[in-house]
């Protein structure tokens, strides 16, 4: 940023980055696209600039400004130094009635003598119409047919087309040959202020060919910001030096071609453009086409600014009114033709009177050298096109040639040539950015395969176009991915993504679809086969050791085959994710078809999640209690609430059903409150009737385990209902320690500590573990009978269980086996010490009424 914006044209904070500037600009590089402080803005090479100022006029955000020698002058002048003021003819036009107070005033700072450029403009008319005639008779010496007052033209010669300065007419712009004339010829020895429109006359009056004649570039608009203040009614002045005829024409669009048809006999040839926007190419090759011909026009007048000098960029008039330059056009014709010149003279009349004029003149004194600032820029391969091209998603020449101009360019190919100079950024093509936005809602961004947006676009696409070929969907998720992460790190972990994102791609390259759906999980569209299947058949597991993991990379994969190619595709990647997670192996890559069976667990599990809300409100959930005995003594030590779900006609829902719906969904909460609120009320009961009921264990789901003021609750319970906490066990699941075993500990301990006694549920079920007995604070094992269960059970459990209730035993746990069917599990039991049991042998859970009449 800091070798852009530092010179006479440049960009402040209003800039928005609309590109209207780099649009207006004949010069490609000139308007350079940052990135500043979040926002997009168009900064100025100063070393591409041609100082034209097209962007000055065109920005409507008033982002440009630029630097000329105003402040400069004024503090010269205060200073005493000795100065006079070049006017430029369109000052008058511009600023007609109040043209004659701004120049007195300046006159009364100490302006010594006050010129008209017009009177400048007469001499250059008379070197150019000199020149033309010696070219005429010496084509081969005097060949150039290219005007040169125009600074900004010039700038673009000397910098982006120094082919054309052999063609360019070397004479002085008026204002050089004004202030040549005033030094050599009138020897005035003042400095001289150019009150001028233009921002490109500051390079041409510092340029060495000008001699240093003009000091100063004062621009309308400056001067007038900078007087703004005064009052200038009261002040009137004229110029010291008046042009003779038609000088005041040059600021006018086609002025200076008017002009010198007066002096030409072949005026049909005398061309006039104005505006290099969009014609700096046209200029080139016109000259080119010229010269190939050998039929050079008499002259070519190329302006930069549209409507001439009275539309210059620092003339201070952002609109141009047409009405206006009419006028002023008016009044000048009338002033010149009561001059000198007149319509009704000849040429040879016109001339001999121009001859007579400045015949004291050496007119070498007023021609001018031009430089070769040319850079000669590096040449782009068509490679490089073509790279950026793809980069901005342009594969085809259409795309290649959209041309809309929003970016600012005129061709697509001129923006690739700026983004190639690094003068602008594939961000500013409104059409990248849309693509990008595209690719970038539809690509997942770690793996770069597609996401879920994406896989139901392009997989909706293909099964409509291939009706007739079966397809499958399939959803996988990692097995223990976790794990992965806690071992090796998550960069460990994004590798076995990206590795399986590139699994995903070669099944389905060229046939189908994959994607990566969220964290883990992947989705596949694939042609259905036994050859492809065979693959999920003998591939037991992912080789880590192709990314350095020493753990197997499993797989869960649900399937799906399609019925109906115009079917939502997010439904069947539900229907597949559901077909996944019948998947209970993780120790191997298993996959599962979707079936019937599985949509009627789908609909029984939406039928169950619609109703039970009402059902809770209506307490159709009711209390069943299993008593516990010792089976020495046959006499009940305790029961365990349990909970039926029984409808309005009397059905009976399972809690196997509804239990693992309200754990996925988090009903489990409610359900969990409800129950243990009709638990203690139960017991309270109890307790006013004067009974003495055995202990009362009740069930915390894991995830209610989650409260962080779960003991709390129990104790508000106890003394809402005034029932003593050792009445009441709280039975946890082993499976629940596993998860944030620290904050658990803490609840427990804290429900132990109000007097709860607490059981571990399930023990022996699949999560056993040493570690959690000897971590967790709990009073009673609650033994998982289930594989004491059948006729093939043998001395290996008969000792496990032994074992495991002799080390109750020394902890000092109670210990209750749950799920007793038979006698001989009973005494067999009750043989190794077991203090209590609890299954079908002695009672099946019964309702609240039934439990009552036991006694």
């Amino acid at each position: 940023m800091a070798r852009y914006n530092n010179g006479m044209i440049y960009t402040n904070d209003n800039c928005i980055g609309c590109n209207k500037c780099i649009f207006e600009c004949p010069v490609i590089g000139a308007n350079v696209s940052v990135y500043e402080n979040g926002m997009n803005k168009i900064v100025v090479n100063e070393k591409k600039c041609i100082h034209c100022g097209h962007c000055l006029t065109t920005c409507t955000h008033h982002a440009r400004e630029y630097h000329d020698d105003t402040d400069q002058f004024f503090a010269d002048l205060a200073a005493g130094r000795h100065i006079s003021l070049a006017v430029a003819p369109s000052f008058y036009i511009n600023y007609a009635e109040k043209a004659a107070g701004v120049l007195g005033y300046l006159r009364s700072l100490g302006i010594e003598k006050i010129y008209d450029v017009g009177y400048g403009a007469d001499i250059a008319t008379y070197c150019h119409i000199q020149y033309l005639e010696k070219r005429e008779k010496d084509p081969d010496s005097y060949k150039a047919y290219v005007a040169r007052p125009c600074s900004a033209v010039q700038n673009y010669a000397e910098c982006c087309a120094p082919d054309i300065l052999d063609y360019m007419i070397p004479i002085h712009s008026p204002v050089v040959c004004l202030g040549i004339y005033v030094h050599q010829y009138l020897h005035e020895n003042t400095d001289i202020a150019f009150l001028s429109p233009c921002v490109a006359k500051k390079d041409e009056i510092d340029a060495p060919s000008a001699g240093k004649h003009i000091k100063y570039n004062v621009t309308f608009k400056h001067l007038l910001e900078h007087i703004s203040h005064i009052s200038t009614e009261e002040y009137f002045t004229e110029s010291d030096l008046k042009p003779l005829g038609m000088g005041d024409l040059f600021p006018i669009a086609g002025g200076f071609k008017e002009y010198l048809e007066y002096f030409t006999s072949n005026r049909s040839v005398i061309l006039h453009n104005e505006g290099l926007t969009g014609r700096h190419e046209q200029l080139c090759q016109s000259c080119s086409r010229i010269n190939e011909s050998g039929e050079p026009p008499c002259m070519i007048d190329m302006l930069s600014c549209q409507h001439g000098c009275l539309g210059g960029p620092a003339s201070g008039h952002q609109d141009y009114d047409v009405v206006h330059m009419l006028q002023g056009y008016q009044k000048i014709r009338v002033g010149a033709n009561q001059q000198i010149f007149e319509k009704s003279l000849s040429v040879e009349e016109c001339k001999a009177r121009f001859k007579e004029e400045f015949s004291d003149l050496d007119l070498s004194d007023f021609n001018c050298a031009f430089r070769d600032r040319y850079h000669q820029v590096f040449s782009i391969p068509e490679s490089t096109y073509d790279e950026i091209f793809n980069t901005m998603y342009k594969y085809t020449p259409a795309q290649r040639s959209v041309d809309c101009h929003s970016c600012g360019y005129s061709t697509c190919r001129d923006m690739v040539t700026a983004i190639a100079y690094g003068y602008n950024r594939i961000e500013n093509c409104v059409h990248y950015s849309k693509d990008e936005i595209a690719r970038l809602y539809y690509t997942d961004p770690l793996t770069g395969i597609s996401n879920k947006a994406a896989f139901i676009r392009d997989t909706t696409e293909l099964l409509q176009k291939n009706e007739g070929t079966q397809y499958a969907i399939c959803v996988g998720d990692i097995n223990n991915f976790t794990a992965v992460n806690d071992m090796y790190g998550f960069e460990a972990g994004n590798q076995v993504l990206l590795y399986l994102a590139r699994q995903a791609t070669e099944r389905t390259k060229e046939i189908g679809c994959c994607a990566r759906l969220d964290t883990d999980h992947y989705a596949l569209c694939f042609p259905h086969d036994e050859n492809r299947l065979q693959f999920f058949k003998n591939t037991p597991c992912f080789d880590g050791n192709e990314i350095q993991i020493d753990f197997p990379i499993t797989m869960r994969f649900g399937m799906y085959l399609v019925e109906d190619p115009y079917g939502k595709v997010d439904k069947m990647l539900d229907l597949a994710a559901i077909a996944m997670n019948q998947n209970t192996d993780r120790s191997r890559n298993t996959y599962y078809f979707y079936n019937g069976d599985l949509r009627k667990k789908l609909l029984d599990e939406a039928n169950v999640t619609l109703h039970m809300r009402e059902a809770l409100k209506n307490e159709e959930f009711c209390i069943y209690l299993q008593p516990q005995y010792n089976h020495s003594t046959g006499r009940q030590i305790g029961a365990e609430v349990l909970c039926r779900w029984i409808k309005p006609d009397g059905d009976i829902i399972s809690p196997g059903v509804f239990i693992p719906i309200f754990e996925k969904n988090g009903f489990i909460r409610e359900l969990d409150s409800y129950m243990w609120d009709k638990t203690f009320a139960l017991v309270h009961k109890w307790l006013e009737e004067k009974k003495n009921p055995v202990a009362i264990s009740t069930n915390i789901s894991r995830i209610s385990l989650q409260n962080e003021n779960l003991a709390e609750v129990f104790w508000n319970l106890s003394r809402q209902y005034n029932v003593e906490p050792k009445r009441i066990h709280l039975e946890i699941t082993e499976s629940a320690y596993m998860n944030n075993q620290k904050q658990i500990v803490e609840i427990i301990n804290r429900l132990r500590a109000y007097g709860f006694v607490i059981a571990m549920d399930d023990f022996g079920s699949g999560y056993s573990s040493l570690n959690t007995l000897k971590s967790v604070p709990v009073d009673i094992l609650k033994l998982d009978m289930g594989f004491l269960r059948g006729e093939n059970k043998n001395d290996k459990e008969d000792s496990i269980i032994s074992s495991v209730v002799h080390m109750a035993q020394t902890l000092q746990l109670e210990t209750i086996a749950e799920g007793v069917e038979t006698v001989g599990q009973a005494d067999f039991l009750g043989s190794v010490g077991c203090d209590a049991i609890q299954g079908f042998l002695y009672a099946k859970p019964m309702p609240v009424i039934e439990y009552e009449a036991l006694g």
